[in-house]
């Protein structure tokens, strides 16, 4: 089993990420983000499971472009946070980097210290029925429980490696952007 990263744009129940750029000093709307071609689109109830913790954790609602997005619905400052739907949710290489060195951090720690507390809320999400595939008898018999996601937790290893890669490779394909989005579905 793989948590699969998709190339490109899935339009179905996916989160995309991809680089852009914005342009503008005034609120922010659809037409002011200039979205590059570079894309991956992950399902969102692998997001849900195993990157929402991250993706809320580094979420910066002082940054001036998720303010500024706030600004074009008429939403205030304090209701800036990370949407779930349709929304650009913007992140600076530098956060992302930082994301992806505490993912890195999470990946060791699950191989090697499984019972850290550091992981106890990460864990909370894990989802057996997004670590195998369907027709496994973890799966069939709704086998959830703790014991058996650690059974598998290579499989969330192995997906947070290749998301890092993946995104540090697209961080530096796209060099004159300093800017993700992550949309949901």
């Amino acid at each position: 089993m793989e948590i699969e990263i998709i190339e490109g744009h899935d339009g179905s129940s996916y989160f995309w990420i991809k680089p852009v750029r914005i342009e503008t000093t005034e609120s922010i709307k659809w037409e002011d983000v200039r979205e590059y071609d570079e894309e991956i689109s992950i399902e969102e109830g692998d997001v849900e499971c195993f990157l929402a913790y991250f993706f809320l954790k580094y979420y910066d609602s002082k940054l001036t472009y998720n303010y500024r997005r706030n600004l074009e619905y008429g939403d205030e400052a304090e209701n800036n946070q990370f949407e779930w739907y349709l929304e650009h949710n913007f992140y600076t290489y530098e956060t992302m980097n930082k994301m992806l060195d505490d993912m890195k951090k999470t990946a060791i720690l699950l191989r090697d210290h499984y019972d850290d507390t550091y992981l106890n809320e990460i864990k909370s999400k894990f989802s057996i029925f997004y670590m195998v595939d369907v027709d496994s008898d973890e799966y069939v018999e709704g086998k959830n429980t703790s014991k058996t996601i650690e059974m598998h937790r290579d499989v969330v290893i192995d997906f947070y490696n290749r998301f890092i890669a993946r995104i540090k490779k697209m961080m530096e394909n796209n060099p004159d952007c300093d800017l993700l989005s992550i949309m949901g579905p």
